[in-house]
């Protein structure tokens, strides 16, 4: 199964009317979408280096991230999505498809605190519009189930480890999502920021409800590069519900 989220920025232009000499200023608005955790989803992505991309050499060492483009990547630059979520790609194909149908009730305790932190961590929030500004509408998803546990395996050998045993130890986390770097514990308390950084076992630590999504890195190169892998994860909920996804094959390369 693969879980499809969109994370979508819609820019609303507000026009002001009989006013040829506009202040056109930007604001944000957030819309929060919850989400069941009933499917999970693991991707191959790619860590892109701006200044190399671009010919620019004031991006240097300041990175995007893409969908990997065919199979081949550099293993420093690898980076795996897991996700979870109610949505599924075969969903996406049906005529009549809208992703708010797969909505959860909104709980307003979570978003009261989404509020505040987005809007104290993102200095063009405002609840106020004014007649010359844009609006950048931002989705941001959360989840409402705790995460136990996180599993990652590998089909191959990896770190010296045979098929099958687990990785977790040699995966770190890179990031999340923008605006989707918050940190609730499975008492609906929001904490803090997701860091990069982090082991698994360090963020489980926190007793997390479920991040929509989140990127992991290896802490080093496996020194069985190149070799071509499919990644298996293992998501298992609070409830007792355990979510299994395996990607595509990839080439990683030293």
């Amino acid at each position: 199964m693969r879980t499809v989220f969109v994370y979508s920025v819609l820019v609303i232009v507000i026009l002001a009317c009989n006013n040829d000499d506009v202040n056109w200023q930007e604001d944000t608005a957030f819309r929060y979408l919850p989400r069941a955790c009933e499917y999970a989803s693991a991707s191959h992505n790619n860590r892109i280096d701006m200044g190399v991309k671009t010919g620019i050499s004031e991006f240097n060492n300041t990175y995007s991230i893409e969908p990997l483009n065919g199979k081949k990547v550099v293993a420093n630059d690898y980076l795996l999505n897991v996700s979870l979520g109610s949505i599924t790609s075969e969903m996406t194909t049906k005529p009549d498809f809208n992703p708010d149908d797969y909505l959860a009730q909104p709980d307003l305790i979570m978003e009261q605190q989404l509020k505040q932190y987005l809007e104290q961590s993102n200095s063009n929030a405002s609840s106020s519009h004014t007649n010359n500004m844009y609006t950048n509408l931002v989705d941001v998803e959360y989840r409402l189930t705790e995460l136990k546990n996180i599993k990652v395996t590998s089909t191959t050998k990896l770190f010296d480890r045979e098929a099958g045993d687990i990785l977790n130890d040699k995966l770190e986390i890179y990031s999340a999502p923008a605006y989707h770097h918050f940190l609730f514990t499975h008492d609906k308390q929001l904490i803090g920021s997701i860091q990069q950084g982090w082991s698994l076992k360090e963020y489980l630590s926190y007793r997390p409800i479920a991040s929509a999504s989140l990127y992991l890195r290896f802490i080093s190169t496996p020194v069985e590069t190149p070799l071509e892998t499919s990644f298996i994860i293992e998501m298992e909920m609070a409830n007792g519900e355990i979510l299994r996804d395996t990607t595509e094959i990839v080439n990683l390369l030293p």
